[in-house]
């Protein structure tokens, strides 16, 4: 199949576009309190989570992938998406909220755009957050 400069740019736009609604919506974020940031991480890894309390595999790789994907990275690797997916559920004890919640990394504690960003995808996967598209 061949794929017009037009089709590449137009896909290209299309994500440029969704990636920057994404910055956006995590602008008010940005500019809240350190606790604020952790509280919204930390209410993301509960809705994660089951009837049984707990996050599980399908669950994390589903909203992973819904957050590469509103940032435009249509491209990531299967492989390195199971490994986001292993990594969570390592640091979290196997899907343990509370667990995952406490690792929250430093670029999303101090306002980072891509801590913000990951926390309002998240949100957005999770339907806790409007999609602005």
């Amino acid at each position: 199949m061949v794929v017009s400069v037009a089709t590449v740019t137009q896909e290209q736009s299309k994500a440029c576009d969704t990636r920057s609604k994404v910055m956006d919506a995590a602008e008010p974020l940005r500019a809240a309190s350190k606790e604020e940031r952790q509280q919204r991480y930390k209410a993301v890894c509960h809705a994660m989570a089951a009837a049984d309390g707990k996050i599980s595999a399908e669950t994390l790789t589903a909203a992973n992938t819904f957050y590469v994907h509103a940032l435009g990275d249509f491209d990531v690797p299967e492989a390195a998406l199971q490994a986001m997916v292993a990594k969570q559920l390592e640091i979290s004890d196997g899907g343990d909220p509370e667990k995952l919640a406490a690792n929250v990394d430093a670029d999303m504690l101090d306002g980072g755009q891509r801590g913000c960003s990951m926390i309002v995808g998240l949100e957005m996967a999770l339907g806790l957050s409007p999609v602005p598209w």
